[in-house]
């Protein structure tokens, strides 16, 4: 899982459960709609994989807010806050990686020049 911003760590030292989470996020009103079932650490999978597809270092409270969006199907907050969040860097390094051309990857024939 991604490093957390500050924000979202204060708010994650007070809360004890999903709702109490998104309440200290001021969102009192998605709180209330999470499944009961769902944990503290399932909500920031979620959330961490929402900053994934956003390509974000950070998890932010964002990313919580989001994730419980997808949760509670409320399309209308879920875009509103997507479209407020920018894309991050595009990915270099092992997940960016291409395949180079089959003939690069054959070792030359030092015999046949």
């Amino acid at each position: 899982m991604r490093p957390h911003a500050a924000p979202l760590d204060s708010a994650l030292r007070d809360a004890g459960t999903p709702a109490q989470l998104l309440e200290a996020l001021g969102q009192p009103g998605l709180a209330q709609r999470l499944p009961t079932a769902l944990g503290v650490d399932d909500l920031l999978a979620l959330a961490d994989h929402e900053a994934a597809r956003r390509r974000h270092r950070l998890l932010d409270r964002e990313h919580v807010v989001l994730a419980a969006a997808r949760v509670c199907d409320d399309t209308t907050l879920y875009d509103e806050i997507s479209a407020s969040l920018t894309e991050g860097a595009p990915r270099r390094g092992l997940l960016g990686w291409r395949p180079r051309s089959r003939g690069r990857s054959r070792p030359r024939d030092d015999d046949s020049q």
